[in-house]
């Protein structure tokens, strides 16, 4: 979910799924100093040239020393997500998945067989300044579009720039339909000997001398989810709902049920 913040306790990070998914995927950017030698098959001879003077290793030598990733990096999760925060902290939200494709993906170091968590780490552009999130993603765009003729990922593919997109969209959700809530409900009563005038306050029995009791209490907790039933006869079709200008009728929430199941209760 990619709106993981839980409202009003911000405190409480909910992030680990969107860092699951940000790491089974990896961002492909070529650089224009490399042209001459993306798509060169050779496993061994070196490759120079005039105009591009840096080439002088085949790709798969420049590969086998960064890990065989010299071309894809890790998405770094934690600079990714920042633009995540800080939506939240301006009291927005994600309204569709497909807002995913509107945020930067931050990459990370390339991991090597020498130091496998590099991924760990937001990766240096060419001139060694690392590319970490800033309010208006400026480092990220210099690192995608300065130094024109080095550094520059100018011969990167459409097709590539959108793949992780292409990725991580399907397995992203606004909005999540099941939840498991724990729960403490107590029976209480308030004691007439211990509210001379004012009924408004509890009491708490820790409090000593005449007090409000706790008649009893139960702990546990159960799974609820929420879902539209197709088969329901009253489910309208909500594509005559809108025109070019407003939504008509009533919305899909007005059609949900609820169901419990795995309900458990506490007992220690």
């Amino acid at each position: 979910n990619m709106n993981y913040q839980i409202a009003p306790f911000d405190y409480i990070n909910r992030d680990t799924a969107m860092r699951g998914v940000l790491k089974s995927v990896m961002i492909t950017a070529i650089d224009e100093n490399y042209a001459l030698m993306y798509k060169y098959y050779g496993s061994g001879a070196n490759f120079s040239s005039s105009i591009y003077p840096s080439n002088t290793a085949s790709y798969n030598q420049l590969a086998t020393n960064t890990g065989n990733f010299y071309f894809y990096y890790p998405i770094n999760a934690s600079n990714t997500l920042a633009q995540f925060t800080n939506r939240f902290a301006n009291n927005d939200l994600f309204h569709s998945p497909s807002e995913i494709c509107s945020l930067w993906l931050y990459p990370s170091r390339q991991p090597s067989a020498s130091s496998p968590t590099n991924n760990m780490l937001p990766l240096n552009d060419g001139s060694g300044a690392p590319v970490v999130y800033t309010n208006g993603n400026e480092l990220i765009k210099q690192w995608w579009y300065n130094n024109p003729g080095t550094f520059r990922k100018g011969i990167t593919g459409d097709n590539l720039r959108e793949r992780p997109y292409a990725y991580l969209y399907p397995r992203l959700t606004t909005k999540s339909n099941t939840y498991q809530i724990h729960y403490r409900v107590q029976t209480l009563k308030q004691t007439p000997t211990a509210h001379s005038s004012d009924w408004k306050t509890w009491i708490d029995p820790g409090a000593g001398g005449v007090t409000d009791k706790i008649l009893g209490e139960s702990r546990g907790s159960a799974v609820i989810e929420r879902y539209i039933d197709p088969s329901d006869p009253a489910l309208p079709d909500f594509a005559t709902n809108v025109t070019t200008t407003a939504i008509t009728g009533t919305t899909m929430d007005t059609y949900y049920r609820f169901r419990i199941f795995n309900a458990k209760q506490f007992t220690p």
